[in-house]
């Protein structure tokens, strides 16, 4: 019997009965392998393999000649932890090889475009192909930041075992929501979702409307509304389910051109039913795709603090609003997303030559057995992996502890491991400590090991062992203390903002509030004025990249601080000598996580100054600045272009 470690119980009973008479049994496995309990597997049965055949010869296989002995050796430590297990102790064959890296980045937009960044200077450096390479997750609803990630670079990848994010049923069901609401004219997705989730809507009926509609030239969705549905064997009761259905959906279409597409997102999700037909199911595939629905209205509040931070940096750069500036945002609308969505779908990430040579992405689940010369094991959170369902005992946290065991040794050259200080989940903004796992790995085997356990404190601060937190991409730059070397794919106009790239923090205002959160992704470019053209889904076009018809530009009232009341302090400031203007050019901010209170600062519009104190919490640290021409400001350190002198 192969991979004896996942059978279950009525297996084990097979093979006991089986057996009962003659006592010929061999079986090979691997405790530490033993990661399907949720479909059944019992771990007892080899553990206890010894107990039921006590006459048998025990064989331990202990060399490994996939990965590296750094990687088997950090792998050693970890599954040590697990106290239900048989003792071994794998040897590498090959190399020391590599230790292992950890990545650190604020949110998951930045983890993913971190690690589609090493990607990119892993084959440079090692001549590597794009299937060398596998990034593993805990859940399928982790692939959505990654794949946008990947398709930004045009970065060939595939879901192993699955579907892309966007291919997804459950998530198609949910677009079809959103396209109808902007475009009520679209067929099919008023097709999709009728009856979706199940409100008594049959085949006869809707093939009774799709006569109606073709005999009257019209929509379905117009159909709805004639009177003339009895002429078609449609029944009263029918009908008025059909136009229940889409009174629903008028009530949001009414809202769209002045509602943020992620508030009325939100509000279709609620009023469809999808979501929470997902999750009133207890199995694990309707879990799944409940968090894929939820993952699907997150990324609709990333795409409105894209598009709000690009605001934002256009008031800035044109001088109409400072760092610490209260902004009147303009409405981005769901025309706008959806347009943002088919335009990175439209990116062809395929390689015509080789359809082998891809990126594999797949959850660790579904990555046991296959091996990989680089693997990223992403979203390595408390309450993400080891996941916030699989806490209640030890026996959970020790199949965790063998899950993550099975995600490190599918590598054979090198092992980086990531995690995120904020993610979102449920359309709010989650920050969890580092997993427990990483601290269990012993710190020899680490290139860059923790200093706490989270990003609290003093340490949340100091991030010199990471090299920084610039995104590398999307036209940001890289910046840290140990280098300034800048690996930028696309020159973005705001490139290395404070040492953090373009891959922004969301605009600091909290005027959404619904989401609990300010943070975002890239910024995504200026939502431009234009004529309103037709799109993919029969909309107004609405693309924020070009010619907008839903995005609306209009230039609101932008409140800046006021100077100091103190009438004697301006005229003494007015007087003094202004400093010389620091060319954009030659200016490198730094890291925010360089500055503390006493500390002298330059900063590229106001000078020189002394820092007075700093407040709040990452990513919305404040500092109040002394500056030597400019009196006494507090600028949000995310967006300050500042650098010690």
């Amino acid at each position: 019997v192969d991979e004896y470690q996942d059978t279950n119980f009525a297996q084990y009973l097979i093979l006991k009965k089986l057996t009962e008479k003659h006592r010929n049994l061999c079986v090979v496995g691997d405790d530490s392998q033993s990661i399907y309990a949720f479909r059944g597997a019992k771990i007892e049965n080899i553990l206890n393999f010894k107990k039921d055949y006590p006459e048998c010869r025990i064989f331990r296989l202990e060399r490994n000649y996939r990965s590296t002995a750094n990687i088997v050796n950090a792998a050693n430590s970890l599954i040590a932890k697990n106290e239900n297990r048989i003792p071994k102790t794998c040897v590498a064959v090959g190399e020391e090889g590599e230790k292992i890296r950890l990545l650190k980045s604020w949110s998951e937009q930045d983890e993913a475009v971190t690690i589609a960044s090493e990607i990119v200077d892993r084959m440079q450096s090692d001549h590597a192909q794009y299937q060398d390479f596998a990034i593993l997750y805990r859940t399928n609803s982790q692939s959505r930041a990654l794949e946008e990630a990947l398709r930004k670079r045009n970065l060939p990848y595939m879901i192993y075992s699955g579907n892309s994010f966007f291919d997804r049923a459950e998530v198609k069901d949910m677009m079809a929501y959103l396209k109808l609401v902007v475009n009520v004219n679209d067929d099919e997705s008023f097709k999709r979702i009728v009856n979706t989730p199940a409100r008594g809507i049959g085949e006869t009926s809707l093939n009774a409307l799709a006569a109606m509609a073709f005999d009257l030239k019209c929509s379905l969705f117009k159909a709805a509304y004639s009177e003339k549905f009895a002429d078609y064997g449609l029944k009263q009761a029918a009908v008025a389910k059909i136009r229940s259905f889409c009174e629903m959906i008028d009530g949001f279409a009414a809202k769209e051109a002045s509602t943020d597409a992620d508030e009325l997102a939100l509000g279709i999700s609620n009023a469809s039913g999808l979501h929470a037909f997902f999750k009133n199911d207890p199995s694990i595939e309707a879990q799944s795709r409940a968090s894929n629905v939820e993952e699907l209205i997150n990324s609709v509040t990333h795409f409105i603090e894209e598009q709000r931070d690009s605001y934002l940096r256009d008031l800035m750069s044109e001088g109409q609003a400072e760092e610490d500036s209260e902004v009147e945002y303009p409405v981005f609308t769901l025309g706008a997303f959806l347009e943002n969505i088919s335009l990175l779908s439209n990116v062809d990430v395929d390689d015509e030559e080789d359809t082998n040579n891809k990126i594999a992405l797949m959850t660790v689940h579904s990555a046991k057995g296959l091996e990989f010369p680089y693997v990223f094991v992403a979203g390595l959170e408390e309450n993400i992996f080891p996941s916030g369902g699989m806490l209640a005992s030890p026996a959970d946290i020790e199949e965790e502890r063998r899950l993550f065991y099975v995600a490190m040794t599918r590598a054979k050259k090198a092992v980086s491991l990531s995690f995120a200080n904020t993610r979102m989940r449920n359309g709010k903004h989650e920050s969890n400590s580092p997993s427990r796992f990483i601290k269990e790995i012993d710190t020899k085997y680490i290139a860059n090991p923790l200093k706490n356990d989270s990003f609290s404190g003093e340490d949340s601060r100091d991030f010199d062992d990471f090299g920084g937190f610039g995104s590398r991409g999307f036209g940001s730059g890289r910046f840290s203390r140990d280098s300034n070397n800048s690996s930028n794919f696309g020159s973005g106009r705001f490139s290395g903002v404070s040492g953090f790239g373009a891959n922004r923090f969301g605009s600091g205002s909290g005027s959404s509030g619904r989401f609990g959160g300010n943070s975002g992704g890239a910024s995504s470019g200026r939502p431009g004025g234009g004529s309103s053209t037709a799109n993919k889904y029969g909309m107004g076009g609405s693309n924020p990249y070009g010619s907008s018809g839903s995005v609306r530009y209009e230039r609101k009232p932008v409140s800046t601080p006021r100077p100091s009341d103190t009438a004697s302090k301006i005229e003494a400031l007015r007087n003094r000598p202004l400093p010389p203007k620091i060319s954009d050019a030659d200016f490198v901010p730094a890291p925010m996580s360089d500055f503390k209170v006493g500390q002298r600062i330059e900063h590229n519009r106001f000078g020189q100054g002394k820092i007075l104190e700093i407040t709040g919490s990452v990513p919305d640290l404040k500092a109040k600045i002394a500056f030597d021409h400019y009196g006494d400001k507090v600028l949000l350190l995310k967006y300050a272009k500042m650098r010690l002198v």
